[in-house]
């Protein structure tokens, strides 16, 4: 198995090949390297796209005719999510054993149903990178667009972004065209000019009220009242936090099953685990058992927004003293 940030234009092309996973940065990085040596020009009728790909014979027929110019084309599988039957997935296993001279087939396999081709693939990994490779990159994009960011910068950006690689990037490139004179960006700089996830957000202040840092916390939740949201929809994200909060406490799935089981990244499981560490697991379970209460209280018009987010906070602090 190759990682996908080892892939470049220079890298390798083979007939088949599988993309596991389901980080769309690295998907879009893979894509992007398994199919730079396509020129510009050519790509309409060099490349087609079968999203999503219902139809196997179709797909088989597509890659079983010769180019327009001769020089191969390439079939790109998307977004299937139906399992495939026995009579296709052996159409397919026999093409992909034998597959057509210049044709390539390239088939990003986020549900996990086309495994059964490994054998004849070369798999590329797109899972979700570590914390530690992530911010390599950041550092790298940063300085590559020409901008000497430290590493309060980095890690704020990151945090903002929650991990997901393609808004750091496209955040960097916002900053390059944006950036003070000297180029030099600091994490002032990223509070200004970088608006974070809410859900990001929503975590920073679970990890200062875990801590105890009351202080940190108020601070956090004066942005983003600062910020436009609504005490609704706060109420909401911080219910969420704290359900994932507990699953994450009590669960022995690993990092990617629980991503992949909370519908979030592998970078906020990762964050999910330092802050669960400070609570035991009857707290949290408490908290979001008031939580949710509190949320049901706001909906039923018991509690205004107001007052819910207001209880919610208290409650919060109360169980850091």
């Amino acid at each position: 198995m190759i990682d996908a940030y080892e892939l470049n234009a220079d890298s390798a092309i083979a007939p088949v090949t599988l993309l596991t996973g389901d980080d769309a940065y690295w998907i879009a990085h893979s894509l992007s390297a398994l199919t730079s040596d396509i020129p510009v020009a050519e790509r309409e009728y060099r490349i087609r796209v079968f999203d999503p790909c219902d139809n196997i014979s179709e797909l088989i027929s597509y890659l079983n005719c010769y180019s327009f110019t001769g020089d191969g084309n390439v079939a790109i599988v998307r977004n299937r999510k139906t399992k495939v039957v026995a009579a296709d997935a052996k159409a397919l296993c026999l093409y992909c054993d034998a597959p057509a001279e210049g044709n390539r087939l390239i088939i990003c396999d986020t549900a996990g149903i086309f495994g059964f081709i490994s054998e004849y693939a070369v798999t590329v990994s797109c899972a979700a990178v570590s914390e530690a490779r992530v911010t390599q990159i950041a550092r790298d994009k940063f300085a590559a667009a020409g901008l000497n960011a430290d590493s309060s910068a980095v890690t704020k950006l990151i945090s903002y972004c929650s991990g997901d690689l393609g808004r750091i990037c496209r955040e960097i490139d916002k900053l390059a065209a944006y950036a003070p004179a000297g180029n030099a960006v600091d994490g002032n700089l990223i509070s200004l000019m970088v608006a974070p996830d809410a859900h990001a957000k929503a975590y920073e202040l679970t990890d200062a009220l875990s801590s105890g840092r009351k202080d940190a916390a108020a601070d956090i939740l004066a942005q983003l009242y600062a910020s436009g949201a609504a005490p609704a929809y706060l109420l909401r994200v911080l219910s969420g936090a704290y359900r994932n909060l507990l699953h994450v406490r009590i669960s022995s799935l690993d990092e990617s099953a629980l991503a992949a089981a909370l519908g979030i990244g592998a970078y906020a499981v990762r964050r999910l685990k330092r802050v669960a560490a400070g609570y035991s697991a009857t707290r949290l379970k408490a908290l979001s058992d008031s939580l949710n209460d509190l949320e049901f209280h706001f909906k039923s018009g018991k509690l205004s927004a107001d007052s819910a987010l207001d209880l919610a906070i208290g409650r919060l602090m109360e169980a850091t003293t």
